[in-house]
C-alpha cells in the first residue's frame, strides 16, 4: 500500500463518506437553485435518488404545467442530474421541458 494521494474522495475520511447519497442530494440541491434559479429545488422536491455502480442519479418531481393552458409555451419539466461517487464530479445536468403542443 502506497502513501499517495488518491483522487478518490468517496473513502471515509475524519468520519465523513465523502461521495455518499446526502452529499450527492445536497449537491442537487444547490444546483437547482444556482443553475435554474433560488426556489427551483424546492420546486424539484422530493428528489429520486438512484445508485449506479459510479454515479449517484438524482431526478426532480417537478410535474409539467398544465398544458391545456399553455399550447405552444415551452414547458419546464423535472430536472436530472448524475455525479460521479469517485470525486463528486456533476457529468449531467439537464432540465425535460415540453413544448406544449
Amino acid at each position: 500500500m502506497t502513501d499517495e494521494p488518491s483522487d478518490d474522495i468517496s473513502l471515509v475520511i475524519q468520519g465523513i463518506q465523502f461521495g455518499s447519497r446526502t452529499i450527492a442530494l445536497t449537491m442537487a440541491e444547490m444546483i437547482c437553485d444556482e443553475v435554474y434559479g433560488v426556489g427551483e429545488a424546492q420546486a424539484q422536491a422530493p428528489f429520486e435518488v438512484t445508485e449506479a455502480p459510479d454515479r449517484w442519479i438524482i431526478v426532480g418531481s417537478r410535474s409539467y404545467d398544465d398544458p391545456s393552458s399553455s399550447v405552444g409555451q415551452i414547458l419546464e419539466g423535472p430536472v436530472e442530474i448524475e455525479i460521479l461517487k469517485a470525486n463528486c464530479r456533476v457529468v449531467k445536468c439537464v432540465r425535460k421541458l415540453d413544448i406544449g403542443y
